[in-house]
């Protein structure tokens, strides 16, 4: 790449956030809890995070390029607050695939359940009837899946298989799902979705995690393609 396509790439990287106050056509919104509850009142210079992660987690999961905007809808109730909500716009989107039921796969390692595991989570929130699908595209898409983890008591690594390691713990019919991923890690620390998308950590866990979920994101678009051409 040369010096002047380098700026340019730099520039529109750098290019400040503007909140709308309208939607354009052909957009839809992001539905995601954890993602609304983070950005409803936050400031351009802040939504950048959220705007490279949403681009390019769509990317690396389903191999779709999206155009995001930030909106700040108002109320007709004047006591109630204008929120911040993000919608989407697929530049090119494969036959039988609608922009708003492809829900993001999202990495986290936190200590609710057990210190330290990593989990990956997703939301059908006004798509209930995408439960079973993405369900399947976690499971599915850990079949066959394995790691390594160095055994102290052998002396060696010991070869695991993925879908063994996986549980399900939270399960909302068009809501929130999470899946534990349990792979011992020496790092106990929480880290959220963000940061894993920031700071990704070259360890066996985090990996397995980034590679199921473009596993499951492939999943998911086949499915979703193949449900048009029985129909």
């Amino acid at each position: 790449m040369n010096e002047g396509n380098e700026d340019l790439e730099k520039n529109k990287q750098e290019k400040e956030i503007v909140i709308l106050e309208h939607i354009s056509s052909d957009y839809v919104q992001l539905l995601d809890s954890d993602i609304e509850s983070e950005i409803y009142d936050l400031q351009p210079k802040d939504l950048k995070r959220f705007s490279d992660y949403i681009s390019k987690s769509f990317f690396e999961q389903f191999g779709i390029e999206v155009e995001i905007e930030f909106v700040k809808e108002t109320s007709t109730d004047k006591e109630t607050v204008a929120i911040i909500k993000v919608h989407l716009k697929a530049k090119e989107l494969p036959e039988g695939v609608r922009l708003e039921e492809l829900r993001l796969f999202k990495i986290s390692k936190d200590d609710d359940i057990h210190d330290g595991h990593y989990y990956i989570s997703y939301d059908t929130k006004g798509k209930a009837e995408l439960g079973g699908i993405y369900g399947d595209a976690v499971w599915l898409g850990a079949k066959g899946l394995k790691y390594e983890h160095e055994n102290k008591y052998l002396g060696r690594k010991t070869e695991f298989m993925v879908q063994n390691s996986l549980r399900h713990h939270l399960n909302q019919s068009g809501g929130k799902n999470c899946w534990e991923m349990e792979i011992l890690t020496k790092d106990m620390k929480r880290k959220g979705y963000l940061e894993v998308f920031e700071n990704p950590s070259d360890n066996v866990a985090e990996n397995t995690c980034r590679e199921l979920v473009r596993r499951a994101g492939a999943y998911i678009v086949g499915q979703l393609k193949m449900r048009t051409k029985e129909l």
